[in-house]
């Protein structure tokens, strides 16, 4: 996710928590004065949805509107890779939900005889809504996953750790696009059974069956592998991709 992204994504999520907070603890106490009480309730419903939810829809419309996912790669500063860049939906999205999970369990109360609101003293919950402002900010700005295909083979970056596959040992037939969440890699791991990896296609900027089509084009084609990373190569896996998706056989075909 780009450096502009994050900034777009955390901007969103503390409007979330500040939303929440100022219709919490600003807005409430006109909420409780508005008559009929009815009314006053419906005006607090709406208010709480609004800042709930507000941030995250503009957001998500924000990301709507910029790079969406699209047959191709990045090509790395060496020219000796094609890299998949991350989509910024998924992450920003769930930090304003943690952000709004943080902005409802901050403790509040009602002063007594009046009509205003302060911050109850309960730690266990500050401790709490702190814990999930800093994970939001967290899923943000730590690298999130990664792919890069090189002529060796895939290295793939996951938030707890990293793996290289090389092309070879990559089994024969796959990968198929799967669903829109994870895409399932089966390579010979060493073992009497074939290892796994999943990739988190959600997270990734990229037409999910371009990147199964490629990555067992390169498995199966050996004599490929070394143009990886040059931009005659990507223009030829445009090309063959555009001519070839309109109407796709029932698995990947090469590129």
């Amino acid at each position: 996710m780009s450096f502009a992204w994050r900034i777009a994504a955390t901007l969103a999520a503390a409007a979330t928590l500040a939303a929440l907070l100022t219709n919490r603890f600003v807005l409430q106490p006109v909420y409780w004065r508005i008559e009929p009480s009815s009314l006053g309730l419906c005006l607090g419903l709406t208010g709480f949805l609004l800042a709930s939810a507000g941030p995250a829809l503009v957001y998500l419309w924000l990301t709507r509107r910029g790079p969406r996912a699209t047959a191709t790669f990045q090509r790395a500063a060496d020219a000796q890779a094609f890299v998949v860049p991350d989509s910024p939906v998924f992450p920003g999205l769930v930090a304003c939900a943690l952000m709004m999970q943080a902005g409802n369990m901050m403790p509040y109360e009602r002063v007594p005889d009046t009509d205003q609101v302060r911050l109850a003293d309960d730690t266990e919950f500050l401790v709490l809504a702190a814990l999930l402002a800093v994970l939001a900010l967290a899923l943000i700005w730590l690298p999130g996953p990664s792919v890069r295909l090189t002529p060796a083979g895939l290295a793939l970056r996951q938030p707890f750790g990293s793996r290289a596959i090389r092309w070879e040992d990559l089994l024969p037939g796959g990968p198929h696009p799967g669903g829109p969440w994870r895409m399932r890699l089966l390579y010979n791991g060493g073992k009497p059974r074939p290892a796994r990896c999943d990739l988190p296609t959600h997270r990734l900027r990229i037409d999910a069956v371009f990147l199964a089509t490629v990555v067992r084009h390169y498995a199966e084609r050996p004599e490929h592998r070394a143009d990886i990373g040059t931009q005659a190569e990507l223009d030829r896996l445009e090309s063959a991709y555009t001519t070839w998706r309109p109407a796709p056989s029932p698995s990947p075909q090469p590129a």
